[in-house]
């Protein structure tokens, strides 16, 4: 028996009717159906996010969500998590929405520059993809770029995404090499957390009296309001650094760290990328080299570096988030315990959700989908676990072709 791995898992406690002719399959993100082959039937769609179930699941199982909706996924987690396989679909969905439902979900930090669109319509779907695969999936599809800094995901205009993490770089190194002379713990590091509704100036200001630095030029930023952020632990330099880029700004600190002046987000010709979670570093260096000519490609026993024009290397992090391989978990091989009262189909959303299935309804079931149920078992398979949740009713359950399909007896 492998690992225990704790689920803590929000779901819904609401079902909404669709129209005649539809099956409807949810995201592992919240509510997005996708339209499978009709049937004159009528099936009903869950909508997100209001109950809470916990989930103790034994077995081979290696996806690790996060505790609570503060436990991020960092560092090496964040690394592990993107080796196991999401599946999920949008359809006409605002981007906000999208990486919302992504970020509280999976517990995954994503941050979207205020230059981009947030209402711009995403229809997407992916089966069995790495995490990262999927987010670069959604950024060209809205003809952005993406990329990783710290522990969350970047999304931006092109050229900026190329350039940030080599410039995010820079600044962790100067604050590392500098931290002896600077009287600001620059490296300090927090989540980042405001209210629903957020002045921008405001939130600098409240960096800079919480840390001890004095902001130069705070007119370089134009008045701007955002929607709520919410971050993973991140640098006090990084904090300030993600609050100035969507103005095209970066910072520039004085030579003891207590002034900061605000400045134009650097140009540069050169960035790089290094990675330690490739299997064979060596061996993908050199199968990729002839695709990247303008890249300086290297790889050894642990990492694999590449340095070079920045959106060349953008498109090189992006080939090897496409080319990683992840490997479906078989259901039958999970253990589940469950010790919960919630709505069956909640309950059922969130088992195709954590196995990666389809979920499709067939049948007029809305009422016993609604119907709440207390479930206390231990140590189950996945047949014991449906057996409970619909004993009493007439709904049996099939699964078969990656799908987890419920219907009437």
């Amino acid at each position: 028996m492998g690992d225990q791995l704790v689920f803590h898992l929000t779901i819904n406690r609401r079902l909404k009717s669709v129209s005649n002719f539809e099956k409807s399959m949810l995201s592992p993100f919240g509510i997005n159906p996708i339209q499978t082959r009709s049937a004159s039937r009528r099936c009903r769609r869950l909508d997100p996010v209001i109950a809470f179930v916990v989930f103790v699941v034994f077995g081979t199982c290696s996806t690790l969500l996060a505790q609570s909706n503060n436990d991020w996924h960092t560092g090496k987690r964040l690394d592990r998590f993107n080796q196991t396989p999401i599946s999920a679909s949008w359809t006409d969905t605002p981007l906000r929405q999208v990486l919302n439902r992504f970020s509280e979900s999976q517990h995954v930090g994503t941050f979207l520059d205020r230059r981009v669109d947030p209402s711009s319509l995403v229809n997407i779907a992916a089966k069995n993809m790495s995490p990262e695969h999927f987010l670069w999936e959604i950024a060209e599809s809205q003809e952005l770029g993406m990329c990783r800094v710290a522990d969350f995901y970047f999304f931006g205009p092109p050229e900026i995404s190329a350039a940030l993490p080599t410039i995010w770089q820079q600044m962790e190194s100067e604050s590392g090499r500098q931290r002896k002379t600077f009287k600001v713990q620059w490296e300090r590091k927090s989540t980042l957390k405001t209210k629903p509704v957020v002045v921008v100036k405001e939130l600098l200001n409240q960096l800079a009296t919480e840390h001890g630095f004095e902001v130069e030029n705070p007119q370089a930023i134009p008045h701007d309001v955002w929607a709520r952020v919410e971050l993973p632990e991140t640098s006090v330099a990084g904090r300030v650094g993600i609050v100035l880029v969507g103005f095209g700004k970066w910072f520039e600190r004085s030579k003891d760290g207590t002034k900061i002046k605000i400045i134009d987000f650097p140009s540069i010709k050169t960035a790089s990328f290094r990675t330690v979670t490739l299997s064979d570093p060596q061996a993908t260096a050199k199968k990729m080299k002839p695709d990247f000519p303008d890249l300086k490609i290297s790889g050894n026993k642990k990492r694999l570096t590449a340095s070079g024009p920045p959106l060349e290397v953008a498109r090189f992090r992006r080939h090897l988030a496409q080319a990683q391989t992840v490997k479906p978990v078989a259901p039958e091989n999970n253990r589940f315990s469950l010790n919960t009262q919630a709505p069956r189909g909640s309950i059922l959303v969130e088992v195709a959700r954590q196995l990666n299935l389809e979920l499709e309804f067939y049948g007029e079931s809305k009422s016993l989908l609604e119907e709440e149920v207390q479930l206390k078992i231990k140590d189950a398979t996945l047949s014991q676990l449906l057996d409970e949740t619909l004993k009493g009713t007439d709904l049996k359950y099939e699964t078969t072709d990656g799908k987890l399909k419920i219907s009437t007896k």
